[in-house]
């Protein structure tokens, strides 16, 4: 019996060291796989990022606001999405050239970025237009974050920033529904010549 004893502990022998290289095996591969997904949200937030503003860019915007929109749908949470713009943009980029128009678009998008929070997000819409997505914060918040973006904002363009507010679930319950009530405000803002305009005045 000797030698069947002898292989039957080497076959155990065996069968436990394969378990062994097999489940290490399986959490190199399954680290591997968080480490790569990992990599993969920075590279995907990296590209979302505009080099000239170090804003969202606006083709990934939308995913982003819709995300923030279901999160705080779900937890019951406030959030507000600001909208600023500067008056008399063409005249601007009239007098100034195209070149120096964009070197003060990203001095712009870089301020806003250096007063933000860092849960909020700020977003490149378009030419001057840039947006700020405001998590955990309500109209009252909103209010106060806007006028002092617009201030710093109209200091550097030299020329009057607006603002216009809209605010989850007061004002709309979707991230398409909230910029274009945001926007909405701004161009109220506009007409009615004042410098924050939230999208509830309105109704």
């Amino acid at each position: 019996n000797a030698p069947y004893l002898q292989a039957a502990g080497i076959g155990a022998f065996g069968y436990v060291f394969t378990v062994i290289i097999a489940d290490s095996i399986r959490r190199s591969l399954t680290d591997y796989d968080d480490e790569l997904a990992a990599r993969l949200r920075v590279i995907d937030e990296l590209e979302a990022v505009e080099a000239a503003t170090g804003a969202v860019k606006r083709s990934h915007a939308d995913r982003m606001i819709n995300a923030e929109v279901e999160r705080v749908r779900r937890y019951g949470r406030n959030l507000t999405l600001v909208i600023l713009g500067p008056d008399e943009w063409e005249e601007i980029v009239h007098q100034r050239g195209d070149e120096a128009a964009a070197r003060l678009i990203s001095e712009v998008g870089h301020a806003y970025l250096d007063n933000a929070r860092s849960i909020d997000r700020i977003i490149h819409l378009s030419g001057p237009d840039f947006g700020a997505l405001l998590p955990e914060t309500g109209l009252d918040g909103a209010q106060v974050v806007a006028e002092k973006l617009a201030n710093l904002a109209s200091g550097l363009f030299g020329t009057q920033v607006r603002a216009g507010i809209a605010g989850f679930p007061e004002d709309d319950v979707t991230g398409t529904g909230l910029v274009a009530e945001a926007e909405e405000a701004l161009s109220f803002a506009r007409i009615a010549q004042i410098t924050v305009a939230s999208r509830s005045l309105l109704s």
